[in-house]
């Protein structure tokens, strides 16, 4: 759901099979999306602050990015690879979604530094201050 959350929302699999703290997790996230994310699409922008993704390669990390004028979101993943993962391009951002996992987030110069306890986790980050790089 972190991906489609940064553009339209796609839900698949059987929701009404969830347990309550996932349901809990989804209804937050459509919440989010809705009540945050979702005004600044028409505006945003696409990014890659990690650079294309390589989907073959499960020990790197994944980023995707939107970039509106009021505010820059991220969806960063951890698959299989370093608890920690370094995010250029999100000086003083936060972890938007989802807030209650144990995902722990560091500020270090222009770069964010997400620890994530476990594989085969994902967040998203906002910020108002990811400006575009120099060349974008």
């Amino acid at each position: 759901m972190v991906s489609a959350m940064l553009l339209r929302i796609h839900q698949s699999g059987h929701l009404g099979r969830l347990d309550a703290p996932a349901a809990a997790q989804v209804k937050e996230g459509i919440r989010v999306y809705k009540e945050i994310i979702r005004q600044h699409i028409p505006d945003a922008v696409p990014f890659y602050p990690l650079g294309m993704p390589d989907v073959t390669n499960a020990m790197k990390p994944i980023a995707l990015g939107t970039r509106s004028p009021k505010r820059s979101f991220i969806a960063v993943w951890r698959i299989d690879g370093d608890a920690e993962v370094r995010v250029p391009e999100a000086r003083r951002a936060e972890i938007l979604y989802p807030k209650d996992l144990g995902i722990v987030i560091h500020s270090s110069g222009d770069e964010c530094i997400l620890i994530f306890p476990r594989p085969r986790m994902g967040c998203i980050l906002s910020s108002s201050t990811m400006p575009a790089p120099a060349g974008d």
